[in-house]
């Protein structure tokens, strides 16, 4: 009998029983991989990505229950691997507070940014790689250099698209106005979401919840995004944000002009930080993800 044995997994085998599992899905690995490599896309990597495909759907399908991040998660796991929604359960992410010191934000956008300081400051912080769209972002702050001439973008982040997009700011004559940062430790991060005007997520593919979305937000910085993914939830849940009409350049300039027009003042700033700590606070996810553990066990 299992109970004359030691407790160990390996004497629950034995004796024939099959543990409850709750699988937490963020994003399907078999996306991720295949939009990583979209540049260099071979027989290789299909045999991969469909290796990897079966592989998840396996560890999918075997859950008793599956923990997601959004509803567009939920309905992509219902399409790709045929889970039933009651099967899973959607835990929005969380945020940590921050402390901002209010009073000091002009003090370090003159130090990040100098003479431009007073000058409105765009930011993003992506993965350099085909599905997060920064080439849609250069050529979104192309067009809205026209009317706009004043306005600077820093670019965020490191990846294998890095020199096409540097190409790419020196071929719209943009190499002035679009800064590329590298990777920069999270305390720079920090710094520059807290000092930065507008946050813009131009998404070109999945996005499974977008976390940096509510880090921006966090921070007092309202965000603009493509309406892909979750962001029609992520990003749509505060009025000081916006989603652009359409996946392209001329629908992000659009939106952040628009935007531009309609900066939020400190308080305001303020408001959303901390509206945004409230409503994606770890203890609504910790909740959620307890009850679910619990309703396997019942």
């Amino acid at each position: 009998m299992i109970a004359e044995q030691p407790f160990t997994m390996w004497a629950l085998i034995q004796a024939g029983c099959r543990l409850p599992r709750l699988q937490i899905c963020h994003s399907f690995a078999f996306e991720e991989y295949a939009t990583r490599h979209g540049l260099d896309w071979n027989v290789k990597h299909r045999l991969i990505t469909a290796a990897m495909r079966h592989l998840e759907a396996s560890v999918y399908r075997s859950a008793n229950q599956t923990l997601v991040l959004s509803q567009f998660m939920q309905d992509r796991l219902q399409m790709f691997f045929n889970i039933p929604k009651q099967s899973t359960t959607i835990a929005a992410g969380g945020i940590d507070t921050f402390d901002l010191a209010w009073s000091e934000r002009e003090h370090q956008r003159q130090k990040l940014w100098g003479e431009t300081a007073h000058q409105p400051h765009i930011v993003t912080l992506r993965n350099l790689v085909p599905r997060t769209g920064v080439d849609l972002l250069i050529q979104a702050a192309a067009i809205v250099h026209v009317d706009r001439p004043d306005v600077r973008w820093s670019i965020m982040g490191t990846g294998e698209l890095m020199q096409p997009l540097q190409g790419l700011t020196a071929q719209l004559n943009m190499n002035d106005v679009i800064e590329f940062t590298g990777f920069l430790s999270e305390k720079k991060v920090h710094q520059r979401l807290w000092a930065a005007d507008l946050f813009m997520l131009p998404t070109r593919a999945l996005e499974g919840f977008g976390l940096v979305t509510l880090e921006a937000n966090a921070h007092g910085l309202p965000v603009i995004a493509s309406p892909i993914g979750a962001n029609p939830a992520v990003v749509g849940w505060h009025p000081l944000n916006r989603l652009s009409d359409d996946v392209t350049p001329d629908a992000l300039a659009q939106s952040l002009l628009h935007m531009l027009n309609h900066l939020p003042d400190q308080q305001q700033r303020q408001t959303l930080a901390s509206a945004t700590s409230e409503h994606f606070a770890w203890e609504k996810h910790d909740t959620l993800l307890v009850d679910a553990v619990t309703a396997l066990l019942a």
